[in-house]
């Protein structure tokens, strides 16, 4: 009997664990969640110079166990939050980056900027159908499947993060920094970028890009086996943006200012296909308001 009832909790257990991290199983591709395990890190730059500023001081931060994307966001995930979506969205006529192009908003925030013919300006893997009487309003650019999504807000990455995992959400800048390091195995070699000394083994940035975004997962992980933790694109946080760490929470969590208006600034970190090697650094730090968008930020998500 109490085998019986031993069993029965270990199968309750896996099913509760396997509920936690996803609504949406089926049809999902790899983007595997990571462990990574949690413990202490020095965060920020450890050299002290004017140009660092913002990435300074150094401070002790212990986090707790969480799950990381594998590799960002692709076009080919964030189609499906936007059909699940499609009945609550409304294209934004107004604020839009050119005439073949709208912003999809849900309720007072604009989620994504989205291309209405292929003919636009706009470099997203995915077109919108305004006028069908389709159920499929969104199509999937071909080629573009497993390309990052991009041109996403922060209130959008956030809202997809939530939606794909049931303790989903972007995450803090801190837990960002630590698994990009590559969590306490990472420790043992500090290397500048995510997982090498050079970033050409590990990332896609201005020299080796071709001005483009790429695929993700074509380069060499990091310690923890996460793709593009530097380069390809910005990554959006969870964090407002501080100009230094003054102050910064010791546990991990996200940095949020109380009572702050909405827009106010939201960090995004890693650098990107468009920028130069020092912006991909594990420690450099971006800040951008959080309903901007453009072909050279993305996201991934964080379960905890």
């Amino acid at each position: 009997m109490a085998q019986s009832k031993g069993f029965l909790l270990i199968l309750l257990w896996v099913i509760v664990i396997n509920e936690s991290f996803s609504q949406q199983e089926e049809g999902a591709n790899n983007n595997e969640l990571i462990l990574v395990k949690g413990g202490e890190f020095t965060m920020g730059n450890p050299v002290d110079h004017h140009l660092y500023n913002h990435q300074r001081p150094l401070h002790q931060v212990r986090l707790a166990d969480f799950y990381i994307n594998q590799h960002e966001v692709t076009n080919e995930e964030f189609i499906k939050f936007l059909s699940a979506y499609r009945e609550n969205l409304y294209p934004d006529t107004v604020d839009r980056i050119d005439q073949a192009s709208v912003g999809l908003r849900y309720g007072q925030d604009i989620l994504v900027e989205v291309i209405l013919t292929t003919d636009s300006n706009v470099a997203s893997g995915i077109q919108f159908q305004p006028d069908t009487a389709l159920e499929n309003q969104f199509i999937l650019i071909e080629g573009q499947e497993q390309y990052p999504a991009t041109y996403v807000t922060w209130y959008g990455a956030k809202a997809y993060c939530q939606w794909r995992y049931r303790k989903g959400n972007l995450p803090t800048e801190a837990q960002w920094e630590y698994a990009t390091r590559g969590g306490q195995e990472g420790m043992k070699n500090l290397y500048r970028y995510a997982g090498s000394d050079s970033l050409n083994e590990v990332g896609w940035y201005r020299d080796n890009a071709n001005f483009t975004p790429h695929p993700v997962g074509k380069k060499k992980p990091n310690q923890l086996g996460l793709y593009d933790m530097s380069g390809n694109v910005w990554e959006w946080v969870l964090d407002h943006w501080h100009e230094n760490y003054d102050g910064a929470p010791k546990n991990g969590r996200a940095w949020i200012k109380r009572f702050a208006k909405k827009g106010l600034n939201r960090v995004l970190r890693g650098g990107a296909w468009l920028y130069n090697a020092s912006r991909a650094s594990v420690t450099h730090r971006w800040s951008d308001v959080p309903d901007d968008r453009h072909s050279y930020k993305g996201f991934r998500c964080v379960c905890e």
